[in-house]
């Protein structure tokens, strides 16, 4: 997200009565913290959010349409029937923003596979 779009956002939100801010630090975890907490009751940012324990991530918003996309935790939990320390390790070595992906788990052709990671975490417990 650069800088004006977050201005507006935020600008938005303020102007509609929402209180909102900013997480000064390492946004992510800063904002789990705080949703851990009850001092919010969404969180704006990138999948990973996930891997720090929000319940839902808001992942994309339109505000010309009133819409967004999340992602809820236990959905996620459910569709994959895994556990919570599952996904965290599976992403781990999947990749995120801040690590690589696995070479092992890259298909013929370069593609991804989520269901390679799965299993290797699967196997491994």
């Amino acid at each position: 997200i650069n800088s004006d779009l977050l201005f507006f956002i935020f600008h938005h939100l303020r102007r509609s009565q929402y209180q909102c801010f900013q997480a000064p630090y390492l946004a992510v975890a800063q904002l789990a913290h705080f949703a851990d907490q009850g001092l919010v009751q969404a969180c704006y940012g990138p999948h990973e959010m996930l891997l720090f324990g929000v319940k839902t991530a808001i992942v994309s918003m339109n505000p010309a349409d009133g819409a967004f996309d999340f992602v809820d935790l236990n959905m996620v939990l459910v569709a994959f029937q895994i556990s919570y320390a599952t996904l965290v390790d599976a992403c781990l070595i999947a990749g995120t923003e801040y690590s690589q992906t696995l070479p092992f788990l890259m298909q013929a052709g370069g593609e991804f596979s989520f269901n390679k990671a799965l299993n290797a975490v699967r196997q491994g417990s």
